[in-house]
Formats: C-alpha cells, structure tokens, sequence
C-alpha cells in the first residue's frame, strides 16, 4: 500500500530534496519551487479530484503527486518531471527492503513524469489534476528577480 499524503508531508527525505530544489533555484533567481509550491500544488489536485466527486484513494493519490511534482528539479529544471518520477518510485516504496510495487505507485509516478509534456493530453485523471495543481500556482510572491 502506498503511504499517505500525510507520511509524504512529513517525510524528512522528501522535505530534504524539495528544500534543496528551491534552494538552487533561488541561487539563479528562479521562482520560488519550495514546500509551499508543492503543498498547493498537493492540496489543488486533491481539491479537484473532490469536486469531481473521485474517490478519496484517488484523491490520496493526486495530492501525493501533487507535492511530489518537482521534486526532479533538485537534479536539473530541464527534464525534472522524468528525473522526479524516478525519484518518486524510490521514494514511495512500501518497504526499502523488499520491493514490491503496486498500481498506486504507478499512478503517483506518471502523474509526475508527464506533468510538463505539452506533446500530449494527461494520461490520467490523476495527471491532469497535478497540472492543474501545479499551474494555478501563480502569484508575484513566487518571483525572485
């Protein structure tokens, strides 16, 4: 079973690797891609998934997706969604030791690898959540430089 949005909120791991993400972007002045971003990217896709009346596994699914998104840029910004995918099924493994992956984990990893391909529609409701999470964040607070 995959964890929560919650054990993902708190992980020390995962806190780790997005603060370090901004932290470079905020050395090039890029804008703000830190724990707030990912948290309303999180809570926007959870919300849409709701509203849309999706159960509340999927829900689970696309706010841990959701915070997760851009987690990839802590290695580069250019191809930070596949980078990040990978990261994530690392990630969300159920136990470290003994992997054993399930089709929640599949959903939370395309979620993330196709949330910046413009080629094509989102694969999944999941998917097109995230986007949606993830692109309703703009504000000028976000701008660096």
């Amino acid at each position: 079973m995959i964890k929560t949005v919650n054990d993902v909120l708190t992980d020390k791991e995962i806190t780790k690797y997005l603060s370090y993400a901004d932290h470079i972007f905020e050395t090039v002045g890029y804008k703000e891609h830190g724990i707030r971003h990912a948290k309303h990217a999180s809570d926007r896709a959870g919300y849409v998934l709701k509203e849309l009346g999706y159960s509340e596994t999927k829900q689970n699914l696309a706010r841990i997706a959701g915070y997760l998104h851009d987690i990839g840029n802590m290695i580069s910004r250019k191809g930070h969604a596949q980078s990040g995918a990978v990261m994530a099924l690392n990630l969300l493994k159920p136990d470290k030791k003994n992997i054993e992956y399930t089709s929640d984990i599949f959903e939370v990893f395309g979620a993330i690898g196709s949330h910046e391909d413009k080629s094509m529609q989102p694969p999944t409701d999941i998917a097109a959540a995230v986007i949606l999470g993830d692109k309703t964040d703009v504000h000028c607070e976000r701008l660096r430089t």
